[in-house]
Formats: C-alpha cells, sequence, structure tokens
C-alpha cells in the first residue's frame, strides 16, 4: 500500500490489462509502483518554472 504524509491517495486502482502486465513483467510492476512512490512524496518530475508553481498551490 503507498500513502503519502501531504495528502490521501485514495484508493489506488489499476485496469485488468496494466494488472496483468504488472504480473506478467515485474520491471514494468517495479516502474509503475516507483512512479506512484513519488507522486506520493510530491515527486512531480522536471517542470518548468509556471508548471512547478501550479504544482507547489496549497
Amino acid at each position: 500500500m503507498i500513502t503519502s504524509k501531504f495528502f490521501n491517495m485514495g484508493q489506488v486502482v489499476t485496469t485488468r490489462s496494466i494488472n496483468d502486465l504488472m504480473t506478467a513483467e515485474e520491471k514494468f510492476a517495479v516502474e509503475v509502483t516507483v512512479a506512484l512512490q513519488r507522486y506520493a512524496v510530491k515527486d512531480w518530475g522536471n517542470l518548468d518554472d509556471e508548471e512547478n508553481r501550479q504544482m507547489r498551490k496549497p
């Protein structure tokens, strides 16, 4: 379960196709999990200044 100290992640779900792919391909499952973990800690990746300001608004 992935949680965030910044906001309620709610229930994280996937489509059946994505779930099947995550089951079949461990590398893909890890990539999805890491992406969700980054999101949970407000790691939005590389943003330009305007996007960064928008994401930082309370």
